[in-house]
């Protein structure tokens, strides 16, 4: 169920933009053990006057991402997160000094799919110990 909001500055070609979604996807599935069914990317375009640091626009590519997780994932596995949706960034043309990424843990009883909470669907739990515990 992750779900990754990526605002990148406009004039990526559109074989870049699709090759950002499947790294994006590539690098949540190998650092936080999500299914890729599970990975949902929403890619944004901002045109370069809308993005600025420091009061000024910006005059090279720049990514924000803001990557949505049931809360439970270890710090060594967002650290892994981290640096790979920075490579993705890097990937196509956005130097990794600027790329942002801010991880939103969420209780799974704050997160829904198809009208349901995800503690209803059994997501974000330990399913080790509820086996252990019965």
């Amino acid at each position: 169920m992750p779900t990754i909001q990526a605002y990148i500055t406009a004039g990526q070609p559109p074989a870049s933009r699709q090759r950002l979604i499947a790294l994006l996807t590539d690098a949540v599935v190998a650092s936080v053990d999500a299914p890729p069914e599970a990975v949902c990317v929403m890619l944004t375009e901002v045109p370069h006057e809308h993005y600025a640091v420091a009061g000024q626009p910006a005059s090279a590519p720049r990514a924000v991402l803001q990557v949505f997780l049931i809360a439970g994932r270890s710090d060594a596995q967002k650290a892994r997160l981290i640096e790979r949706l920075t490579a993705a960034a890097a990937a196509i043309g956005v130097a990794p000094e600027v790329v942002r990424v801010f991880i939103v843990d969420l209780p799974n009883s704050d997160f829904g799919l198809g009208g349901v909470t995800a503690a209803a669907l059994g997501r974000g739990i330990d399913r080790a110990a509820l086996l252990r515990q019965h």
